[in-house]
C-alpha cells in the first residue's frame, strides 16, 4: 500500500504478494519464502470523479495454482499492509468487525479481468481488504512449553472489556504438515495507545498461553490485578515486544490462578493436583513435602521456579532463567486448566441441584399445605423454591464463581418454564390427534400421566402418617449427610513407569524422548528441550532427524550420485541425520561401521555414511541370501520401475567395500565424503532377523509411511488430536536400511530434514530418575526410559513414563454399613405401607389398574423420600461447612459438598432408597394380580377359545357398550398397522336362546369312550378337536374346524369328560331373562399382530344377561382360522389387554356421551 496518501496523478505505490510467508529457508538465512519469486505490481490509478481521490487498484497476473491431488484451487487470503520509511507498520488489515462485510479471501478458479466503469479505469475488485491506522507489537517464544508445539490459535482482547477489539489484527506462524522450521514469533496489530491481552490456544486442549500484564511497571510500587492490566500498543518511533514471553505467561497464569485457588479454598474447596503444580510454579517448599503459597487472594510469587527465574534474571544468568521460566510455564499451564475445571465442576454441582430443587419445592407444597386450588399450589411451590434458593445462594460458592449470580436463577426458571410448557403443549397435541382419530376410545394411559398419578397417590398416603414419614425423612437426611461427610473425590499427579515391549534387553542405558506419532519436532521445541535436558546434568542429547517426502505415503526417491562417476547413482528413500553423541551413549547403531570407516565427529558437516547393500552386485546379493528366500526375491537393478523404494534402484555407485570410504557422492548437488560404511543387515536387512531396536523397541530407520498399517495409525493418532484426546503410543512399520544415507544432524537440517527423536545416556540411574520425574511433570511427551530392574537381577528393562491426572475416590467402602441400615429402613417401611394398603391395592385393581402401576404407586413413593432426603441433607450439609469454614471449627478439615463428588454421593442415596423399594413394589403387584389369577383367562379347546370377561353393565347400558365397541372396531378395518386389525364387523340384536347356541357351538358335553382312545398324535390323540371325533355335540359336524385347521389336545390317559371351554356349558335355564328376549352381538374377522405369522380368527362379542337380574356379561368367542396353534395363544393375549382397556375407557364416557351410544345403537 502506499506510505502516503494519494495526491496528484501520477503517484507510483508498489504491491507484493508473497505467495508462501509460512514456508521455512535454510537455517543460515532465516527468511519466509527466501528462494520464491514475490510478485510485484504499481497500483493502478483510476482518473477519479470531481471532489474524490483516485481509486488504487493491484492488479495480479500470475499463474493459478491448483491442488496437485484434483482438490481444486485452495483458497488464498490477502493481506495488506503499510510501512513506514522507518520500516515501521503503519496501517494492518482489519480483522475486527468490519471484516464481514468486506472478505480478503480468494478461491477463483478461473479469474477474470472486466471493467466496473472503463472510462474511469475502475476494474471489478475480486478480494477487498480494510486497514486500520495501527501498530505492531511483537511477541517472541510462542512455544508451548508443556506440549512442545508452537501456538497458532490467538484470541486478541480489549483490556477493558475483555472483548475483541473494533479495530485489530494478528500475524501468526502457521506451516503445512511436516514443516519444523517455524519461529515462535507473533506479531498483534492494534491502535496506538490501546491497551489489549492476548491468548494463545491449541485445538480442544484449550488455553495454553495467556498475556495479561498482572503487575504494573513500575517495580518499586507494584500494583497487582489478577484480572491484568494488559499491554499498552505504544506509538513511539520504537518497535513495541513483549520479551520474556514464557516467564510473563508463568507469572500470569499463577497470579491468576492464586485468586481462583484462594476463593475456592474459602469455600473448602481444595485440588490436591493443583495445590502440587500451582506451589512448584510459584511457592516455597515446606518440610511437609508441600508448598507453602500466600493465604492471600492477590499476591506475587514468594519462591520456586518463578522465583528462582526472576532471581536469575537480576544476576543475568539466561540459561538458568530461561529453563526456570519455562518449567515454570509448563507447570502453571497444567495447573490452569484444573482450576478452571473445578470452578466450572461447582457450576455444574449447582445446576444438578436446582434441577432436584424443582419437584422438592412441589412435593414439599403437597406435604405442608396440600391446596386443592391450582393457584394456590403455583404459589405455594414457589414460596418453597425461593426459601431453599435463598438458602443455597448463601452458603454455595457457584453464587460467588459467578459474575452473575442470579443469572442461574433467572436461566433455570426460564429453561424450566420451557421444559414443561413444551411438554404439556407436546403431550396435548398428541393427546387431541389420537382423539380425533379414536374418539373417546383413546384412553390416555401414558407413563407420564400414570406417574403422575402415582405421585399424587403416593403424597398423600405419606400425609396420612406424618410420624413415620417425618422419621424416614430424617433417616435419608442422616444418610445424605454422612454420604457426603465421608467421601471425597482427590485428584492428584501419578507418575507410571509401566514396562513396555516384547521383553528384549534394550541396547543402552538412558531414555528416548519423541511425539507418539512420530511427528516432527520444532527447532525451538528441540532447542529447549534440549537446554532442559543439559541444565539438569544429564548430559548432552543424541539428536536424530528424517528428511522423508514431503508428500506423505510417497517415497523421497533422493538421487545420490558418484561424484566421480555421475551416471552412478541409486536412489535413497530417506536421509538420516545423526550426531556424534550416539557412540558416547552407548547407542549401537554406531557399533555396526565396518572396519576402515568411523562415526561422525565434532565439526563434521560434508560427510556421509553409506548402507553396505548398496556397494554389493546383484550377485553378491544373491549369494548371501538365504536358500528360502532366493526363490521369492526379484533383482532389484537400480533405475526400473515397479521395485520397492526402500531397495538400491538404478545402476550401481560403482563403488565396492574396498574403495568407498574415502569416495564423494553427490546428494541434491551437494557433495559429501564418505567416511564409512555401516552394515544395514544389523539395522533393518533383508537378513537381519535380529534387527536393532531402540529403547522404544522400535528400528532406528525412519517411519514407513506407505504402509497401510501406518496409515491407520496415523488416522487414529490425528482423531484424538482433533478431539483434544491423548494421542496413544503404537508401534509403527519402518522402512529397511538397505539404502538409507546418513549425514551430520545439522547437515540434514539444512537439507530440510526435521526432528524426530532425542536420545540421552544416563550413567546414574537413581539421580535421573528423580530429574526425570520432574520433567515428565511439566512435560507431555511419550518418554522411554531404560533402567536396571532390582527386581530382576539387574537386568535393563525398557519402560514407558507418563504423568497423567489421576482421579482417586476415598471413603466410600466405609460407607456400607450405613447404606445398608438405610435400605432396610426404606424396605421395611415400603413393606409396611403395602400391607397396610392391601384393601386400597384391591379396590385400584377391581377399577382396573394395572399390576406395574401399583407398582408405580410405591416407587413414586419412594421418589418423594429420595427428593426429600438428598435435597434436606444437602442443605444441612452445606450449611455446616459454611458455619465450620466460617468461625475455624475444625482446622485442617476442608468439608467440600460443592463438587462432583457431592452430587455422586447423592445420586448414592437416591438409588438406595429406589433400589430398597423394588421388592416391596413387586410385593403389591403380586397383590394386585396373584400367581392363581394369572391364568385366569382359561385355555382353548382345539380351535375354540370361549371366556366370560369380568365385566358387567346394567340394562341398556349394554346396548350403548355394543355400539361403542363396534365402534372401536370398525377403525381398525382400514389399516394393517398396529395390534389387529378387522374385517366384515357385523353389530346385530339377537333372541337369547340364539345366543346361547352360538356360545355353545362346539363345546364337547359327552364323556370319551376308553375303547376310542387311539389314534396317531402319541398314545392319546385327538382329532377334530376331540378324542378321535368319539364326543357328542350340541351342533352338527360340519360346523366344526377343519381338521387341517385344528391343533391336538394334550392327552391325558385317563378316561373322563373332555376339557370344555372356561364357564363350561351355559344352561339357558340359569339366565335369569326370557328366552326370546333380546342380546346383543358383535361378530367380525380379525387378524393379529404380527402379521407376518398370518394369524386370523372369527371373533363374537356377545353381552349376555347373567344369572342376577338386570346385570349383563360380556362372553367373548373366538376361534381360529390360520396359523399356528402356540402363536395363536399367545398374540390373543395382547388383543384381550386392548379389549380390556376399551371396557375400562367406557367407565369414564360421561352419561351423556353413553346416552348418544344408546340412541345410536337402536
Amino acid at each position: 500500500l502506499p506510505d502516503e496518501q494519494i495526491g496528484v496523478a501520477g503517484t507510483q505505490a508498489l504491491g507484493a504478494v508473497v505467495t508462501d510467508r509460512a514456508a521455512g529457508a535454510t537455517l543460515e538465512n532465516k527468511s519466509y519464502a527466501g528462494v520464491r519469486g514475490v510478485m510485484i505490481e504499481r497500483a493502478q490509478y483510476s482518473l477519479g470523479k470531481k471532489g474524490t481521490n483516485p481509486v488504487a487498484q493491484f492488479v495480479f497476473v500470475g499463474p493459478r495454482v491448483g491442488d496437485p491431488k484434483g482438490g481444486g484451487t485452495p483458497q488464498y487470503e490477502f493481506e495488506a499492509f503499510s510501512v513506514n520509511r522507518n520500516g515501521h507498520v503503519t496501517f494492518a488489515p482489519d480483522r475486527g468487525s468490519e471484516r464481514q462485510r468486506f472478505s480478503p479471501m480468494f478461491n477463483k478458479a478461473t479469474a477474470t479481468l472486466d471493467w466496473k466503469d472503463e472510462k474511469l479505469r475502475q476494474r471489478n475488485v475480486t478480494a477487498s481488504l480494510i486497514c486500520f491506522e495501527a501498530r505492531a507489537v511483537t511477541i517472541y517464544d510462542t512455544l508451548d512449553q508443556r506440549y512442545f508445539s508452537i501456538l497458532k490459535e490467538m484470541s486478541v482482547l480489549d483490556a477493558k472489556t475483555d472483548a475483541n477489539p473494533v479495530e485489530f489484527s494478528f500475524l501468526r506462524p502457521n506451516a503445512g504438515i511436516g514443516v519444523a522450521e517455524l519461529e515462535p514469533v507473533a506479531v498483534i496489530f492494534g491502535k496506538p495507545d490501546e491497551r489489549f491481552k492476548l491468548i494463545m490456544a491449541a485445538g480442544l486442549l484449550g488455553k495454553r498461553l495467556v498475556l495479561l500484564r498482572t503487575t504494573s511497571a513500575d517495580p518499586q510500587n507494584q500494583q497487582i490485578s489478577y484480572e491484568g492490566r494488559g499491554f499498552v500498543i505504544s506509538n513511539e518511533s520504537e518497535a513495541n515486544r513483549i520479551p520474556y514471553v514464557a516467564y510473563q505467561t508463568a507469572r500470569d497464569l499463577w497470579v491468576l490462578d492464586q485468586q481462583r485457588i484462594q476463593l475456592l479454598r474459602g469455600f473448602g474447596i481444595n485440588n490436591e493436583r493443583v495445590d502440587i503444580l500451582h506451589g512448584a510454579a510459584g511457592c516455597p517448599p515446606n518440610t511437609k513435602g508441600g508448598y507453602d503459597c500466600p493465604d492471600e487472594a492477590v499476591a506475587l510469587p514468594t519462591g520456586g521456579s518463578l522465583q528462582l527465574a526472576a532471581t536469575a534474571l537480576d544476576a543475568r544468568q539466561y540459561d538458568t532463567f530461561y529453563r526456570e521460566a519455562r518449567r515454570a510455564f509448563g507447570l502453571e499451564s497444567r495447573a490452569y486448566p484444573d482450576v478452571e475445571a473445578t470452578a466450572q465442576d461447582v457450576l455444574k454441582g449447582i445446576i444438578f441441584y436446582l434441577a432436584l430443587l424443582l419437584p422438592f419445592a412441589y412435593f414439599m407444597e403437597r406435604m405442608l399445605f396440600g391446596f386443592p386450588d391450582v393457584r394456590k399450589q403455583i404459589i405455594g411451590t414457589s414460596i418453597v423454591f425461593l426459601a431453599v434458593f435463598a438458602s443455597i445462594r448463601f452458603v454455595h460458592p457457584a453464587f460467588e464463581l459467578a459474575l452473575t449470580p442470579f443469572i442461574i436463577l433467572l436461566a433455570f426458571i426460564i429453561l424450566a418454564l420451557t421444559v414443561v410448557v413444551t411438554a404439556f403443549l407436546q403431550s396435548k397435541f398428541e393427546a387431541e390427534l389420537k382423539r380425533m382419530k379414536q374418539g373417546v376410545h383413546y384412553a390416555d394411559m401414558g407413563r407420564l400421566s400414570a406417574l403422575g398419578a402415582a405421585l399424587g397417590l403416593g403424597i398423600a398416603n405419606m400425609r396420612r402418617r406424618p410420624t413415620r414419614t417425618a422419621l424416614t425423612c430424617v433417616t435419608l437426611i442422616l444418610l445424605t449427610f454422612t454420604v457426603l461427610s465421608f467421601t471425597s473425590v482427590t485428584a492428584n499427579i501419578a507418575n507410571f513407569a509401566r514396562p513396555y515391549g516384547d521383553g528384549r534387553e534394550p541396547a543402552y542405558q538412558g531414555f528416548l524422548v519423541r511425539q507418539p506419532d512420530w511427528s516432527a519436532m520444532s527447532e525451538v521445541a528441540v532447542a529447549s528441550l534440549r537446554n532442559e535436558i543439559t541444565a539438569r546434568k544429564l548430559g548432552e542429547p543424541a539428536l536424530r532427524a528424517w528428511y522423508l517426502s514431503r508428500d506423505q505415503g510417497e517415497p523421497l526417491q533422493l538421487r545420490v550420485n558418484n561424484a566421480a562417476q555421475p551416471n552412478n547413482f541409486y536412489y535413497a528413500p530417506a536421509l538420516v541425520g545423526m550426531t556424534p553423541r550416539e557412540a558416547e551413549i552407548g547407542s549401537p547403531i554406531a557399533k555396526t561401521i565396518l572396519p576402515g570407516g568411523r562415526w561422525f565427529q565434532e565439526g563434521d558437516t560434508d560427510v556421509a555414511i553409506l548402507p553396505r547393500d548398496v556397494l554389493l552386485t546383484e550377485e553378491q546379493r544373491t549369494a548371501e541370501r538365504p536358500a528360502d528366500q532366493q526363490a521369492a526375491a526379484t533383482p532389484t537393478p537400480a533405475g526400473k520401475d515397479g521395485e520397492a523404494a526402500s531397495a538400491p534402484q538404478g545402476p550401481p555407485l560403482g563403488l565396492t567395500l574396498e574403495n568407498a570410504v574415502g569416495a564423494t557422492v553427490q546428494v541434491a548437488g551437494k557433495p559429501l565424503k564418505v567416511i564409512g560404511i555401516f552394515d544395514d543387515r544389523q539395522w533393518y536387512g533383508r537378513q537381519g532377523s535380529e534387527n536393532l531396536r531402540d529403547i522404544d523397541n522400535e528400528e532406528f530407520t525412519p517411519v514407513d509411511y506407505s504402509n497401510d498399517a501406518t496409515r491407520q495409525n496415523q488416522t487414529a493418532n490425528a482423531n484424538a488430536a482433533a478431539q483434544g484426546d491423548e494421542v496413544q503410543v503404537q508401534r509403527y512399520e519402518h522402512m529397511q536400511a538397505n539404502a538409507l544415507l546418513l549425514v551430520p544432524y545439522q547437515t540434514a537440517l539444512n537439507m530440510g530434514a526435521t526432528t524426530r527423536s532425542v536420545a540421552v545416556g544416563i550413567s546414574n540411574p537413581r539421580e535421573a530418575q528423580g530429574e526425570l520425574n520432574d520433567l515428565m511433570q511439566r512435560a507431555a511427551l511419550g518418554i522411554f526410559g531404560a533402567t536396571p530392574d532390582a527386581d530382576n537381577g539387574g537386568k535393563l528393562t525398557a519402560r514407558l513414563y507418563s504423568s497423567v491426572e489421576a482421579t482417586s475416590y476415598e471413603g466410600f467402602a466405609s460407607l456400607a454399613i450405613p447404606i445398608i441400615i438405610a435400605a432396610l429402613i426404606i424396605a421395611n417401611t415400603m413393606l409396611g405401607s403395602v400391607y397396610e394398603r392391601t384393601r386400597e391395592i384391591g379396590i385400584y385393581s377391581s377399577i382396573g389398574l394395572a399390576p406395574i402401576h401399583i407398582a408405580t404407586l410405591f416407587i413414586a413413593e419412594a421418589i418423594v423420600y429420595a427428593v426429600l432426603g438428598s435435597i434436606s441433607g444437602y442443605l444441612i450439609a452445606q450449611i455446616t461447612a459454611k458455619i465450620i469454614t466460617a468461625t475455624n471449627l475444625l482446622p485442617g478439615i476442608t468439608l467440600n459438598y460443592s463438587s462432583s463428588s457431592a452430587v455422586i454421593a447423592t445420586l448414592i442415596v437416591m438409588l438406595t432408597v429406589l433400589l430398597s423399594t423394588l421388592y416391596p413394589a413387586y410385593a403389591a403387584s403380586r397383590l394386585a394380580n396373584p400367581e392363581g389369577e394369572k391364568k385366569d383367562l382359561g385355555e382353548p379347546v382345539g380351535d375354540l377359545w370361549r371366556l366370560q370377561f369380568p365385566f358387567t353393565v346394567s340394562g341398556i347400558q349394554s346396548l350403548g357398550m355394543a355400539q361403542f365397541l363396534c365402534d372401536y372396531f370398525e377403525t381398525h378395518t382400514d389399516t394393517s398397522v398396529g395390534k389387529f386389525y378387522t374385517d366384515k364387523v357385523y353389530f346385530t340384536a339377537l333372541p337369547l336362546q340364539e345366543a346361547v347356541e352360538v356360545l355353545n357351538e362346539g363345546v364337547i358335553v359327552a364323556e370319551v369312550q376308553p375303547e376310542a382312545v387311539n389314534g396317531s398324535n402319541g398314545v392319546n390323540g385327538t382329532a377334530n378337536g376331540s378324542a378321535n371325533g368319539a364326543a357328542l355335540h350340541k351342533t352338527p359336524i360340519q360346523k366344526l374346524p377343519d381338521i387341517a385347521e385344528t391343533a391336538p389336545l394334550a392327552g391325558t390317559g385317563e378316561v373322563g369328560a373332555a376339557p370344555a371351554p372356561k364357564g363350561g356349558l351355559i344352561e339357558l335355564e340359569e339366565i335369569a331373562a326370557d328366552a326370546h328376549s333380546e342380546v346383543y352381538r358383535l361378530s367380525m374377522r380379525t387378524w393379529l399382530a404380527p402379521f407376518d405369522m398370518g394369524v386370523s380368527q372369527d371373533t363374537d362379542i356377545i353381552l349376555l344377561p347373567s344369572a342376577e337380574p338386570g346385570l349383563y356379561e360380556l362372553q367373548l368367542r373366538l376361534e381360529r382360522r390360520s396359523g399356528e396353534i402356540a402363536a395363536w395363544k399367545r398374540v390373543n393375549r395382547e388383543f384381550m389387554t386392548e379389549l380390556r382397556k376399551q371396557l375400562l375407557v367406557w367407565r369414564t364416557i360421561k352419561p351423556e356421551v353413553q346416552q348418544e351410544y344408546i340412541l345410536r345403537g337402536r
